[in-house]
């Protein structure tokens, strides 16, 4: 906190969330909405708190399903394609904190 005020101080950053993702190539997907009885965020003061994020991919909402195991066995899927279901999964939590505050810098 600063000078025990109960509020964290500011710190001034250099890099800025979303020029740093098109810098990288990344493009967020749409924040998508809660796929049962849930709200998908949810703030409290200053915090924000994310639920029920999944492995969609794209907006047609293409849910990737299964567990990481051997090649052709049903069920799974390769060791590539658990990659790709997190980086999904962390881009979808992105684009919702994005689309409940409006600004990554926050």
């Amino acid at each position: 906190t600063a000078c025990g005020t109960g509020r964290r101080a500011v710190v001034a950053r250099g890099v800025h969330v979303e020029a740093r993702l098109e810098e990288l190539g990344i493009v967020l997907p749409p924040p998508g909405g809660p796929k049962a009885n849930y709200t998908s965020c949810q703030r409290d003061g200053d915090l924000l708190y994310i639920s029920g994020q999944l492995p969609a991919m794209d907006a047609d909402g293409t849910l990737v399903t299964g567990t990481v195991g051997p090649a052709g066995q049903e069920g799974c899927i390769t060791l590539e394609e658990g990659y790709q279901s997190a980086r999904w999964c962390g881009l979808n939590i992105v684009a919702t904190i994005k689309g409940e505050l409006g600004d990554l810098d926050r």
